[in-house]
């Protein structure tokens, strides 16, 4: 499974285009992959996935117990993810609906979190990070995670 890992800033050029980070290209060309599923993302940014595992995650939402909540999470999430294809020299067209939605012009920060990596507006990550440290340094104490 490809792991997205580093922070990198990039630009999204006037048509929409974003070049992917050589080192997560690498990883997509590792699982023989450019098909890619772009969605809203948690916090104001937009994920992007490999294609399996998006596939995976949708299985994963399927099996969620009936009720208003998974609707609420499938409207939110799942019904406004859209594929996009790694071109040969490896950009992806950032749908223009996604971009607005999050507020994502030109200077944008793509950062890698595992299964997947998003693309975030610079200041917007900067503030989102001033905001969640606590929570973060919180889970390596409660949780014991190793780093």
């Amino acid at each position: 499974m490809a792991r997205f890992r580093g922070i990198y800033p990039h630009t999204i050029d006037s048509k929409g285009r974003l070049s992917v980070p050589n080192r997560f290209r690498d990883a997509l060309r590792a699982e023989e992959t450019d098909q890619l599923v772009v969605t809203l993302g948690n916090n104001g940014c937009l994920a992007v996935y490999p294609k399996d595992a998006w596939l995976k995650a949708e299985e994963d939402v399927d099996n969620l117990p009936a009720g208003q909540a998974k609707d609420h999470f499938i409207r939110h999430f799942i019904s406004p993810a859209q594929d996009v294809q790694l071109d040969k020299t490896g950009r992806i067209l950032v749908p223009v609906q996604l971009r607005a939605e999050v507020g994502l012009d030109k200077d944008v920060l793509v950062v890698g979190t595992l299964n997947k990596f998003e693309i975030w507006d610079r200041d917007g990550y900067a503030k989102y990070l001033e905001t969640s440290r606590d929570q973060a340094r919180q889970l390596l104490e409660t949780q014991n995670v190793r780093m």
